[in-house]
């Protein structure tokens, strides 16, 4: 019997002192609590973990009324302009997440729902790239917090613990932590800009690091970028068709605006290459949604026309999501 109980330890123990190291460092910030989630972050963590743990910690004494969803482009519509378009007494919360997805949105309105948070305004950024996307993804990345009802606490935990064990994400932390040199294997895990992107801990309005660049030697910064990003006509500039399925999932979050009486706008985002939304999800859009509510700046337009208007092939900048508000106000106006 003592020889089994040895043997028993001589297995086990290890498992513990993974597990008591794992949640030690918290490489995702998913056992402990944080006032910011994303202070002095280097790795890459869960963007709608740290979001809804953000939301429980603060909305009791902020009150959030406004609500803004998407993929990372959603952060070009800053809390200032947020302010100026809704009024004095609005309390923003930036829910976005990185590479966002239709279900994303729908979960994470559904949870605020469910929370009684108040949904007076919402605005949701919208492209192709995210309306295409309408299954939950389970990697550490993606994949949701358990209060959202829809993965067990043991897979969500166990998707960590992986990751966190993983040999190549070991590497990647320690060659970062060690050497401080961008290499391309590291993007999935490291943050490697030269300038990391700072949060306002209670809004999650994101300052992206690469404005400082801009900020010290525009010039410099946009020639170093052109061989990194792809000249404008090898794009495709018409999306395919929907993917089966995403009706129901647009219908949902109809219902749960409806529920809420919110007064909501989407935005179909300008995009670098100047995709023009394919008109089958404009004509979707409109029929589940009021028209009045949908702007699409897609396309060839002043906002897409000019690449200083954005950081890269994916990001525009907050003058253009400033812009875009001012636009909808007028047309809404008139």
């Amino acid at each position: 019997m003592k020889r089994f109980i040895i043997h028993l330890i001589s297995i086990v123990l290890p498992f513990i002192v993974i597990a008591i190291i794992i949640q030690f460092f918290d490489f995702f910030k998913i056992y402990k609590s944080y006032n910011n989630y994303f202070k002095d972050n280097r790795i890459a963590i869960n963007r709608t973990v740290a979001a809804t743990k953000t939301f429980l910690k603060y909305n009791d004494s902020i009150s959030y009324n406004t609500f803004i969803f998407g993929n990372s482009r959603a952060q070009a519509f800053k809390d200032y302009a947020l302010i100026k378009h809704f009024g004095e007494n609005t309390k923003p919360f930036h829910f976005d997440s990185n590479n966002e997805s239709l279900y994303g949105i729908y979960k994470k309105l559904e949870f605020l729902s469910q929370q009684k948070a108040n949904l007076k305004n919402i605005i949701l950024v919208l492209d192709a790239s995210l309306l295409k996307i309408i299954k939950a993804r389970n990697t550490f990345n993606h994949i949701n917090p358990p209060v959202f009802n829809d993965v067990s606490y043991l897979k969500y935990y166990s998707e960590f613990i992986k990751t966190s064990c993983n040999a190549k994400f070991i590497i990647a932390v320690t060659d970062y932590s060690i050497f401080k040199t961008k290499r391309r294997y590291l993007k999935k895990y490291i943050l490697t800009d030269k300038h990391i992107d700072t949060y306002n801990p209670f809004t999650l309005d994101c300052s992206y690091g690469n404005q400082i660049e801009i900020q010290q030697d525009s010039i410099l910064y946009y020639q170093k970028l052109s061989p990194k990003i792809k000249d404008r006509a090898s794009y495709i500039k018409e999306i395919t068709d929907p993917t089966i399925g995403h009706l129901d999932l647009l219908y949902k979050i109809k219902r749960i605006l409806n529920k809420h009486n919110s007064n909501y706008t989407i935005i179909v985002s300008p995009l670098y290459d100047q995709a023009k939304l394919n008109n089958i999800w404009k004509k979707e859009l409109n029929v589940i949604f009021t028209p009045k509510n949908i702007f699409d700046f897609s396309g060839k337009n002043k906002y897409t026309e000019p690449i200083s208007n954005f950081y890269e092939w994916s990001h525009y900048k907050p003058f253009i999501g400033e812009q875009l508000l001012d636009s909808i106000n007028k047309k809404r106006t008139n």
